[in-house]
């Protein structure tokens, strides 16, 4: 057994590649593949770091009808048996584009998710926050 430790194991490495020479391409060539697979996961990575933070912040800005709460004007039924009488009030929870998840006043089997343009229908909401400059 030798003290020589790892110049031994390269030696061996090297005889095995067929020399001094073949090495060195081997090496070259390994460097290069590393290099172009460590530039594409770089791209990669920032691609999926602009969808990420596009992602936050859109769930960062809240639902603008969050909290408020809409009167029914129309007794009717959403496509799931949820039954909405003339008269009745429910509040917004959150929304999501056309999912409105609400809590029905006097409902104890709540909350509920319901069609924002079903809501325009039947009471005084509205998907436009009338104080958006949408």
């Amino acid at each position: 057994m030798s003290n020589l430790g790892g110049y031994e194991t390269a030696v061996r490495i090297i005889k095995q590649l067929g020399g001094p020479e073949k090495a060195a391409k081997y090496a070259v060539a390994a460097a290069g593949t590393l290099l172009v697979t460590g530039a594409a996961g770089y791209a990669g990575l920032q691609k999926g770091l602009v969808v990420v933070k596009k992602k936050l912040k859109s769930r960062s800005n809240p639902c603008p009808l969050r909290g408020k709460t809409f009167e029914v004007h129309t007794d009717a039924q959403d496509g799931k048996g949820l039954h909405f009488g003339a008269g009745d009030r429910f509040t917004v929870l959150e929304c999501d584009a056309d999912a409105i998840l609400i809590v029905l006043n006097g409902n104890h089997e709540n909350p509920h998710f319901v069609s924002g343009e079903f809501l325009t229908k039947i009471s005084n909401f509205s998907l436009i926050d009338p104080g958006s400059d949408k």
